[in-house]
């Protein structure tokens, strides 16, 4: 199917504002991210585990969805699509298969293409065994990735070619001696990564050259943490972390210096679902989000800018939509929606976030995407001058 977007775009921009006005009795703007000249749109792509299949949507700023791309060809040798990560600058997405061990690049059609938001399988690159999470570098030079086994130990390093976003199979790899690394997360300067490792229930902390990529283990590395940690996000101010405990369903709250350190806050954790899976913090830092697979409910957090402290809102958690098996999220640039998978159901939900109070609510029809076990998602936007 084509996507004709300034032929869609046409229709949503007169529809959809009378849609809204007749539902909630009262008007409203376009709402895109940006005004004047360039506005802003939002795509995004579920990567499935199980049939390591990947679907592209158009994100309308109603919170309804487009299918762009479809059953996107993902190249060969790709299995279990386990991660996504992407170039600030929208060129590149990465697919990190767990089960073919490497990493798939993707070019990503900018707003001038015929095809806006589509991608095209670039090439695949060996990343070493069990390849479960990637970390792109702000400057968008350097690729950071956890090979999740006892036996490899190890964070792979790869510079970014910057002209087809393949990924350099000859660059150094770290070895630790952690077991089971299993997710990263790099602070928004980039100065900065940290890895969780489910096998030895830690974090690992590293200093990063921006120059080279290189990393450097901090003296203070690693730093513990409760049972099994299942994921890790730095605050968009990158001065805390969070990581997800499954092993005890706890979320875990940590400060981060101006070198690095992390310090656990008081009280350091604070209690989640059963069974949780990912975090998503909104751009504005104001909520935490996490998905809690067992009990198919998503517990929602309201940060204190001032200490890093979350604390539940009221009515958290909140149940997901019936059979969904909630897993991967992401949030818009603008914190106005949170997209969601669910594992179980093999389906695509997207919430509106209320961002005076955090509550959560569905919007727009759910989105069937044909696969199994999507397990991430990633949100690029694109911009095109009006």
């Amino acid at each position: 199917m084509n996507f004709n977007f300034k032929k869609t775009q046409i229709i949503m921009l007169v529809l959809l504002p009378i849609f809204y006005f007749i539902n909630s009795g009262c008007g409203k703007n376009a709402g895109f991210a940006n005004s004047g000249t360039t506005n802003s749109y939002n795509f995004v792509y579920f990567g499935s585990f199980g049939s390591s299949t990947i679907n592209s949507y158009y994100l309308d700023s109603f919170g309804a969805v487009v299918v762009a791309a479809n059953a996107i060809s993902t190249g060969g040798g790709t299995l279990n699509i386990n991660d996504f990560a992407s170039t600030i600058n929208g060129k590149f997405l990465f697919a990190a298969n767990k089960g073919s061990n490497n990493v798939s690049t993707y070019t990503i059609d900018s707003m001038t293409a015929i095809n806006p938001g589509t991608i095209t399988y670039a090439s695949g690159d060996a990343t070493g065994a069990a390849v479960t999470s990637i970390a792109v570098h702000p400057n968008g030079k350097f690729a950071y990735l956890t090979n999740s086994t006892a036996v490899t130990k190890q964070i792979s390093f790869f510079n970014i070619n910057q002209t087809t976003g393949a990924l350099n199979s000859a660059d150094i790899t770290f070895s630790t001696t952690r077991l089971n690394a299993t997710e990263l997360a790099l602070t928004p300067n980039g100065n900065y990564l940290y890895v969780v490792n489910r096998g030895t229930s830690d974090i690992s902390a590293f200093t990063v050259n921006s120059v080279s990529g290189a990393l450097i283990e901090m003296a203070s590395s690693p730093v513990a943490t409760g049972a099994n940690p299942e994921d890790v996000v730095a605050h968009p101010s990158g001065t805390y972390l969070y990581t997800l405990n499954v092993g005890v369903n706890r979320l875990y709250n940590y400060s981060v210096s101006s070198s690095g350190l992390l310090t656990p806050l008081t009280p350091a954790f604070i209690a989640t679902g059963n069974g949780p899976k990912k975090i998503a913090i909104t751009p504005n830092g104001k909520y935490i989000f996490v998905s809690n697979f067992t009990d198919n409910t998503v517990s929602v957090y309201a940060v204190n800018l001032a200490t890093g402290l979350a604390s539940a809102i009221s009515g958290s958690p909140i149940a997901a939509p019936v059979g969904a098996g909630v897993y991967a999220l992401a949030i818009t640039p603008d914190s106005k929606y949170l997209v969601m998978s669910g594992d179980t159901s093999a389906k695509g939900y997207v919430f509106q976030i209320d961002d005076v109070t955090g509550t959560i609510s569905q919007v727009g029809n759910e989105i069937t995407l044909g696969g199994s076990n999507p397990r991430t998602i990633e949100i690029i936007p694109l911009s095109a001058v009006e």
